[in-house]
């Protein structure tokens, strides 16, 4: 059996969504976006240890609502970046998936995909190509037209070999943050990720129209 660790970021804020409140906390027929997020993973034989980082006002309630023996909830930093750096300190495993708590609709048979090419590549990335038409649009107006051909939107969870990003983390002592880790693993590492095919369910919650698709789709 193939074992890893995972790394949950969840301490965003809801200011895209109109929340006053971190976005992962939303309630949908009684249940946080957070523990969508995490349910793959605490039901996976596979998973060691489930590693949350979570802003700091959220850390004491979360260890009171996660109390099993493989969970570690730790304080995150002042961006994404520092907060994946403090998770990865606590990974033992020799993969590590990381993992953004704001999709709360990760299916076990991407996490098997990820897995699956982890035997045989350092970093994994799910995608999904982009088949709308993409206009870039400056001040209100249509200003490019963008060739869509080879444009992708990138997912979570990534998957990595825990030794090789752990010491890219522990190496970064700038200020830069990266909206994903793929991003920074192949900037400092000058290699490619190994691509595969993502789930077009597996959305993110940035914004109010995302809380309405969610809720349709966990309606079924």
């Amino acid at each position: 059996m193939m074992n890893y660790d995972v790394v949950i970021v969840a301490g965003g804020e809801g200011k895209r969504t109109g929340l006053q409140y971190n976005k992962v906390h939303y309630q949908i027929r009684g249940r946080s976006l957070l523990s969508y997020a995490m349910r793959p993973f605490l039901h996976d034989a596979r998973v060691k240890t489930i590693i949350l980082v979570a802003h700091p006002h959220d850390v004491e309630n979360l260890k009171t609502a996660y109390t099993a023996d493989n969970v570690i909830i730790t304080t995150g930093g002042k961006t994404r970046t520092k907060s994946v750096q403090r998770g990865l300190k606590h990974v033992t495993s020799a993969y590590v998936l990381i993992h953004d708590g704001a999709r709360p609709n990760l299916s076990h048979q991407l996490v098997d995909c990820i897995l699956d090419a982890l035997k045989t590549q350092e970093a994994v990335v799910p995608a999904i190509p982009i088949y709308d038409t993409v206009k870039k649009i400056e001040a209100g107006k249509i200003t490019e037209a963008v060739n869509r051909e080879n444009l992708y939107r990138i997912q979570t969870p990534q998957g990595f070999l825990s030794e090789t990003i752990k010491t890219l983390y522990n190496n970064e002592e700038t200020q830069e943050t990266y909206s994903c880790d793929i991003t920074f693993y192949e900037k400092s590492t000058k290699r490619k990720a190994k691509i595969i095919t993502g789930d077009i369910l597996n959305i993110k919650i940035t914004d109010a129209q995302d809380l309405v698709a969610m809720e349709m789709i966990l309606d079924g």
